[in-house]
């Protein structure tokens, strides 16, 4: 049994990468390739039916919190490289 995890919004990849750049990058824009999926929003009705786990961290406040993990591991470096593409 597959049980989705997720937030059951949609979020752009640009939205991500703003997120995670905080603004401080310049996001390049390139074509999209074959096969590129336009748009996919997770479905957490199962893992709520059957688990009665539901989302309680907004996608933006997850990501200050992986950039603090990052911070405090000194691995902020990985998070900061090859975001200027999406």
């Amino acid at each position: 049994m597959v049980l989705n995890v997720g937030t059951g919004l949609g979020t752009s990849i640009l939205d991500l990468a703003n997120a995670i750049s905080r603004g401080e990058k310049q996001i390049e824009h390139r074509e999209a390739r074959f096969g590129d999926i336009p748009s996919s929003i997770a479905d957490t009705k199962h893992i709520k039916e059957i688990l009665g786990w539901q989302p309680v961290v907004r996608i933006e406040h997850g990501i200050e919190m992986m950039r603090t993990y990052y911070a405090k591991y000194g691995l902020m470096a990985q998070v900061n490289t090859g975001l200027a593409e999406v």
